[in-house]
């Protein structure tokens, strides 16, 4: 396993290049070379490509996949186990999904081997068989959105810490600043209700299902649905995780303008899923701040620190 240029990440990459294309890998194992627990090593990873392990070893798996399809006379079948899927059928999902067309079609297709966008730059090069990183070294590609989830993520993690920190009493008692953004619906009368408000949004919520993403982070959608603190933010933590891969996935593949029809609205209407993104991060700065406001008649300044 060559590398042409070392990619994004010194021993966390290296890890990552010894065995991504092996089916008997596991996370643990690739965290255990970098000598880190899992959790660790998917977080730091993170942080140094701006993807997660996970992903980047799916893509350079389908890279691969489509490589092989254009240059070598393997089955589906043959390629799909190589590429670590358990079916065929979870393959071709997999790939159309990817790539826009089933493997067949691909095959048949005359043009050069496609490459999956990814944040790290990194990708299966067909020369070595190993990976090569598209971007200078120790750059990084994270673009605007990149930052506006994490803040999103940050900001509203810090509210539910916040929350924490009050009692039943606290928490259902009427609210002295009453303000609602959305002008059809009722204030919020309680924090508690105002919190389970930023748990998840139905509106993007329904627009993913819609769409068809259904990935491992959707299990928020099975977790309980209590209003006591610790249980809102769990539910929100995976929602947020749901909500910022479903978002990067459109920007990956261009698809900002894809449109989803909400069956909601009477009459039904028309959106681009870009423009929902867009419209659901903005908005929730302001929903953010609606809250730091309720926050402070119960002894929070501005910087969050009880009086």
């Amino acid at each position: 396993m060559d590398t042409v240029t070392e990619p994004v990440g010194s021993h966390l990459m290296r890890a990552m290049e010894r065995h991504w294309h092996r089916a008997s890998s596991s996370g643990e194992q690739i965290a255990g070379e970098a000598c880190l627990s899992r959790y660790h090593f998917q977080r730091v990873f993170r942080g140094e490509t701006g993807e997660t392990p996970g992903r980047m070893r799916r893509r350079l798996l389908l890279e691969r996949a489509a490589c092989d399809l254009r240059t070598t006379d393997k089955s589906v079948t043959e390629i799909a186990f190589e590429a670590n899927y358990r079916s065929v059928e979870g393959f071709l999902r997999a790939f159309k999904a990817a790539l826009g067309q089933t493997p067949q079609a691909y095959r048949r297709a005359a043009r050069q081997v496609s490459l999956l966008p990814g944040a790290s730059g990194v990708h299966f090069d067909p020369r070595t068989g190993g990976t090569y990183s598209a971007l200078p070294k120790g750059v990084r590609n994270m673009d605007l959105m990149d930052r506006m989830l994490e803040s999103d993520h940050a900001s509203k993690r810090a509210l539910f810490e916040r929350a924490r920190l009050l009692t039943d009493a606290q928490l259902d008692a009427p609210l002295a600043f009453r303000h609602n953004l959305m002008p059809w619906v009722e204030p919020a009368k309680t924090l508690r209700e105002s919190l389970s408000w930023m748990v998840t949004s139905e509106w993007v919520d329904q627009m993913m299902r819609a769409v068809g993403h259904e990935p491992e982070e959707d299990a928020y959608r099975k977790m309980s649905d209590g209003r006591a603190v610790d249980e809102m933010r769990a539910r929100f933590e995976g929602y947020h995780a749901a909500f910022r891969a479903f978002a990067r996935s459109v920007r990956d593949r261009s698809e900002w303008d894809r449109e989803w029809v909400d069956d909601g609205c009477d009459p039904p209407h028309t959106f681009a899923v870009g423009a929902v993104i867009e419209q659901t991060l903005t908005w929730d700065i302001a929903y953010r701040l609606m809250l730091h406001r309720q926050l402070e008649q119960f002894g929070f300044g501005d910087g969050g620190e009880i009086k």
